[in-house]
């Protein structure tokens, strides 16, 4: 498969509007590249999920339509050149329909093991367009990459083995370390299982000799429709996993559980032997008026002292060892929301502990979305749409990805020079 290729040609700087707490800093914002520069969107368009940088300083990430002349999505690689520039190729792009062997449009991003081969999910493939997890592998000089198929959901009766998969996730991965390629990957769907409510998985590498994954399901969910709200359980996650040094996955559902309003849990997995025990350690909306928040669907985050922190129309922080419940920051509820809608995608910390995020909504009157820090203030790092016609971009869509300087690199899946979204960097 030829590969699709295009050289950044433009830098696009805006300054950054200080909105938020006092004494925010000035960030300002560039586009490292565009997507649907080139005909029949062959360089991908709309790019979801978070965002992967190899050892090399190469990121990886995921669009959800256009790539090569299949439409079905792909993955992409952005090199930095001599000139501070970028490169973008499509390293393989998926097509469309339920014949398609790997599955289309990935919306989780990619992982990477120590091989340099990538791992993601897919969200449409065979019955019920169930999505597929899958294996990309690159020749010596990566110049061209193949694809392995390694599970397709739903190929179970009733789709008992879960439907639609979100992020994949592997011990070691929240300490920064690769993938090492012979472990389990685990992971969760929002749909199937025996209850319809989702489930987590294991996705077990074969064993010497052999060829196929295995497929392993460790919890269903109960049912969203259940009578009894599903109290004891929470139903419909939407975000990937944690798993810490121990081996316990933690994770959040989107619905169900014991709050008013069955507004989502936290919940815990851990190995008793060949089995795993779930737990749910929160329920959100437990507090009058839903204050601490609701609806979660975005991946935890786990510091260096074991608390779990995440976003649900707020900014929080669990401790597993005390169940303490803490709200860090309470997003506008309505309006003209500066500091973002509160529908975030992930949070990022560094060394320091600062936290950094995104809101797909908010900012501005037109609501085009927020990057921000809390730290432990809450300040506005840069507001979406400052450019005509949104060429900065607007919503976005995926974690920051910090590097070493300080920058934050990200995505939105709307807006850039082209319309149809961009990689960004936000400096200090």
């Amino acid at each position: 498969m030829p590969l699709k290729s295009a050289t950044l040609a433009f830098l696009i700087a805006a300054p950054l509007l200080l909105m938020g707490a006092p004494g925010a800093c000035a960030y300002t914002q560039k586009v490292l590249y565009a997507f649907c520069g080139v005909a029949n969107c062959a360089n991908g368009e709309e790019p979801l999920g978070p965002l992967l940088r190899d050892p090399s300083g190469n990121i990886f990430g995921t669009v959800e339509d256009g790539g090569g002349t299949q439409g079905g999505g792909g993955v992409f690689e952005l090199t930095p050149g001599s000139g501070g520039g970028w490169t973008e190729q499509m390293i393989f792009d998926f097509c469309t329909g339920d014949t398609c062997p790997y599955g289309s449009a990935p919306t989780t991003g990619v992982i990477m093991d120590t091989s340099g081969n990538l791992y993601g999910t897919t969200s449409f493939l065979g019955i019920d367009d169930a999505g597929a997890a899958f294996e990309l592998i690159p020749n010596k000089s990566k110049t061209k990459w193949k694809a392995k198929l390694l599970y397709m959901f739903c190929s179970k009766t009733a789709c008992d083995d879960g439907s639609i998969a979100n992020g994949l996730t592997y011990q070691g991965q929240a300490s920064g370390a690769l993938y090492d390629g012979v472990s389990p990957l685990y992971g969760t769907t929002i749909e199937g299982g025996t209850n319809d409510g989702g489930v987590v998985f294991a996705l077990i590498p074969p064993a010497p000799g052999k060829k196929k994954w295995k497929e392993t399901v460790i919890h269903d969910f109960c049912s969203p429709n259940s009578t009894d709200q599903c109290t004891s359980d929470g139903a419909t996650p939407e975000a990937a996993m944690i798993m810490d040094a121990s081996g316990n996955l933690y994770g959040t559902t989107k619905a169900a559980g014991a709050g008013v309003f069955a507004a989502g849990t936290i919940f815990e997995l851990s190995p008793k032997g060949r089995k795993w025990k779930e737990k749910t350690l929160y329920n959100f909306c437990s507090q009058r008026g839903c204050t601490d928040g609701a609806g979660p669907n975005a991946p935890l985050l786990m510091d260096a002292a074991g608390d779990l922190l995440g976003t649900a129309g707020v900014v929080f922080k669990f401790d597993p060892a005390t169940s303490q419940y803490t709200v860090l920051h309470t997003f506008c509820a309505g309006g003209n929301c500066s500091d973002g809608d509160g529908s975030n995608w992930g949070l990022t910390m560094d060394p320091e502990g600062d936290l950094f995020g995104t809101s797909f909504g908010g900012g501005n009157t037109q609501q085009d979305g927020t990057a921000w820090a809390l730290n432990p203030t809450f300040q506005v790092l840069y507001t979406f749409c400052q450019v005509g016609a949104c060429k900065d971009g607007m919503h976005p869509d995926s974690p920051l990805l910090p590097d070493t300087s300080g920058n934050l690199f990200g995505t939105t899946s709307e807006g850039g020079p082209n319309g149809a979204g961009e990689v960004y960097e936000l400096s200090p």
